[in-house]
């Protein structure tokens, strides 16, 4: 078994704490390329982002999910997600804001 102080989460503060919200807003200029021909690309000002992690179930930016079995290496889960692709004709549609695949490494 590994010492606390060897897991990841601890040091590179990528975790959520179970049982509490995550909640945090990201500022800039982007731009959500639209596959759409004749489409302008969508412009990306603010993206915030919401989780919560609860002893078996999840909520992370638009995907809510239930753990049906976790172990050391593996976890099975159920996990539905809001379709995003409604978000090429309408600008204010929800998946314009939450971008649930932005990682951003330093």
């Amino acid at each position: 078994m590994k010492a606390e102080t060897d897991l990841p989460c601890l040091t590179s503060g990528d975790c959520i704490t179970q049982g509490e919200w995550d909640i945090s807003v990201a500022i800039g200029f982007g731009q959500k390329t639209n596959p759409l021909q004749d489409y302008d690309d969508i412009p990306l000002y603010v993206l915030p982002s919401i989780a919560y992690y609860g002893e078996q179930w999840f909520f992370d930016n638009g995907n809510l999910g239930y753990s049906l079995q976790e172990a050391e290496k593996y976890s099975i889960n159920l996990v539905t997600s809001y379709s995003d692709d409604r978000a090429f004709f309408y600008d204010w549609d929800p998946s314009n804001l939450f971008l649930a695949e932005v990682l951003l490494t330093i």
